[in-house]
């Protein structure tokens, strides 16, 4: 057999592996993967070869050891001689992902998550083969991004690599600008374009490629569309939503759930699919978008809205009532926004008891939910679109981290829609990011906290 450099274990990596053992003995196990035997001397995964008393001495096999067979992505498995005696002419390695190597000694990385059949096979002298068999379970990489999804334009995030595999670094990124290697650590600077940018961080693993990758969103200004009072269908909600189609922008619109159940299944369709492509938002505006005199029986006289000045059994009831809608009708809410915007403590209450609800458009302030703030108006008075109206809050307010505008698509005289369509235009084409509530909540906690959109892989492999 050629002669190798020889790779030995340093003392104490097998114990440091801490894996229970398994040792496999060819031709003597039902499950080919093995299943009995045993780890000698401390934590080294041994498959053991038989051989025949021919092929060398009585009761004497060949035996080779693994430094891991479990672990996450990426793992390094190696292998060496544990006892090889005479009459060995060859030894080959598969490594049950299309990975193969020859010799006694040698190193294999696993990109993927999955259970691999790692196959030894030894050829003696006389010609005769014996293989060994033994499993590897790959688990998904632990390794992730960690940094907020999204910056600013021509702003600089930092962003890491947690849990990084302990080998050399090296950052890529497709728009903007990045620095940091051989570390896990990097400085992300984005271009002046808003758009989608993917940042990578490559590992050397072992000669292998291995990367843990992100998609960072890069913005201007994030808009919020906050359209109210949607029901029945009619013909204004349909221009709206096609106005939005034309562009492909995303938009919150609240919901009256008692009308939105008297709708036709195909307008419920309608909405579900924009829903389902991530450009819709459906928030809870109300069970019925009640107001008027003594609402809830307890005060004759007094002027009350549904979550205005009611009692706490009143605006429950309705807060539920709508959740319970929303659910039979396939709608996911995470965002509420009361109508007229008009709410009081008592709703922070209710909300409070309501975890679902994890967004509050303009009211009530107060709980521990994202309350979006109103700092600009598309209204010029109900229904009104006003471009001149909107352009001088607008201009005034450029370094918003988000500008929420409402609008009453169903109050919209036909003859006001072109307005609205050229403030979109305007928005559109000055580079401003449509974003539901919800998204934007996500994008918000991610500041904070490991982003959970990241992909990690093996370069070159399939996510």
């Amino acid at each position: 057999m050629t002669e190798q450099a020889r790779w030995r274990p340093p003392a104490g990596l097998w114990q440091a592996a801490g894996l229970l053992g398994v040792a496999v003995v060819a031709g003597c196990l039902a499950n080919p993967l093995g299943g009995n035997g045993s780890r000698p001397g401390g934590g080294q995964v041994v498959v053991v070869v038989g051989c025949a008393a021919a092929e060398a001495g009585a009761g004497q096999t060949n035996s080779f050891c693994l430094t891991a067979d479990a672990g996450p992505a990426p793992l390094v498995v190696r292998t060496a001689p544990l006892a090889v005696e005479p009459g060995v002419r060859a030894v080959d390695w598969d490594f049950g992902d299309g990975g193969t190597a020859a010799g006694e000694e040698s190193v294999h990385v696993y990109g993927q998550p999955g259970v691999y059949a790692v196959t030894v096979s030894v050829r003696y002298a006389n010609g005769a083969r014996r293989q060994g068999r033994h499993a590897v379970a790959v688990q998904p990489s632990v390794s992730r991004m960690v940094g907020p999804l999204l910056c600013r334009s021509e702003r600089s995030v930092r962003l890491q690599v947690a849990d990084p595999p302990p080998y050399p670094c090296t950052w890529s990124v497709r728009d903007g600008r990045i620095s940091g290697g051989p570390s896990a650590t990097a400085v992300y600077a984005a271009p002046a374009s808003p758009g989608r940018d993917r940042v990578c961080a490559l590992f050397d693993v072992e000669g292998v490629p291995f990367e843990v990758a992100a998609e960072i969103l890069v913005y201007r200004q994030f808009v919020i569309l906050k359209a109210d009072d949607l029901g029945l269908r009619t013909e204004r909600w349909e221009r709206y939503f096609d106005l939005l189609g034309k562009w492909e922008l995303a938009g919150t619109a609240g919901v009256v759930w008692a009308q939105l159940l008297q709708a036709d299944a195909a307008w419920v369709q309608r909405l579900l699919a924009l829903q389902a492509s991530g450009r819709g938002e459906f928030f809870h505006h109300g069970w019925d978008h009640a107001s008027g005199e003594n609402l809830d029986g307890s005060a004759p006289g007094m002027a009350m809205w549904e979550f205005y000045g009611t009692n706490y059994e009143y605006q429950r009831r309705h807060l539920l009532d709508g959740l319970a809608a929303a659910e039979r009708l396939g709608f996911r809410v995470t965002t509420f926004g009361p109508p007229f915007n008009k709410a009081d403590q008592t709703t922070v209450r209710v909300l409070d008891e309501t975890p679902a609800i994890r967004n509050v458009l303009f009211e009530p302030p107060g709980g521990q939910r994202l309350r979006f703030r109103r700092v600009a108006d598309i209204e010029n008075g109900t229904g009104k679109p006003d471009l001149a109206f909107f352009a001088a809050q607008y201009r005034a307010r450029q370094d918003e981290e988000y500008l929420v505008l409402q609008v009453h698509p169903n109050a919209i005289a036909q003859d006001r829609f072109g307005e609205l369509e050229r403030i979109l235009a305007m928005l559109v084409g000055e580079g401003r990011t449509f974003v539901t509530a919800a998204e934007y909540r996500r994008l918000d906690d991610s500041r904070q906290t490991e982003p959970p959109s990241v992909e990690t892989r093996a370069a070159g492999g399939t996510p």
